[in-house]
């Protein structure tokens, strides 16, 4: 996608902007029209074309309004078990994903980013990511070819999996300082950075 554009409006790029960035400015009302000015990677004959997109409601997470689940964590550098029940404050951030799943890691990746240009949130939130791949070993080789320095990289079992319906991956959850979950979904198709942004203490009046 090299430009976005409301309608008949006039396509506006997205050049350097974040892949969230992006889906936010794709967004909008439901029926309504979005046009997505796009080039394809394997198609040396085409430089790109328009493609218009109606917009459509997106089914809910029942995980909303849940409280966290008080399950298990390995930490993948040097195996101590955590309780999630334990991560308390006014935000806690779950990153799920598996060693296979290109988009996971790429939405880890942003995460890193946005919590280098937040220092706020180094004291202020927990941002956890956990692999649901079957074996812990899976996990532990994965994380070895990553450099993820501002999350707490673990392990959850089939269990955890379960309880956050983490079959459908990328999957963010966000909680709040009681562990209430105010957010859910894929994260791309989310501002993590403005649901977090609002969690905290000294973004609200």
């Amino acid at each position: 996608i090299v430009a976005v554009a409301e309608g008949e409006g006039e396509p506006k790029p997205v050049n350097g902007l974040l892949f969230s960035e992006v889906i936010e400015m794709i967004r909008g009302p439901a029926d309504s029209e979005v046009r997505l000015t796009v080039v394809p990677q394997r198609n040396r004959f085409v430089k790109s074309k328009v493609v218009a997109v109606q917009r459509k409601l997106l089914v809910e997470t029942d995980l909303i309004g849940r409280t966290l689940p008080d399950g298990e964590l390995v930490v993948l550098a040097g195996g101590e078990e955590r309780c999630l029940g334990s991560f308390r404050g006014p935000v806690t951030v779950l990153e799920f994903w598996t060693a296979s799943c290109a988009p996971c890691r790429a939405s880890i990746a942003e995460l890193q980013e946005l919590c280098a240009r937040n220092p706020a949130w180094s004291d202020k939130t927990n941002l956890i990511t956990v692999n649901v791949d079957d074996q812990q070993e899976t996990a532990e080789q994965a994380i070895a070819d990553v450099d993820w320095p501002q999350t707490l990289n673990t392990w959850g079992n089939a269990g955890m999996r379960n309880a956050f319906h983490a079959d459908i991956l990328p999957l963010i959850v966000i909680a709040d300082g009681d562990g209430t979950i105010v957010a859910a979904g894929n994260p791309h198709f989310m501002n993590v950075e403005k649901v977090v942004n609002n969690l905290l203490p000294e973004s609200n009046p």
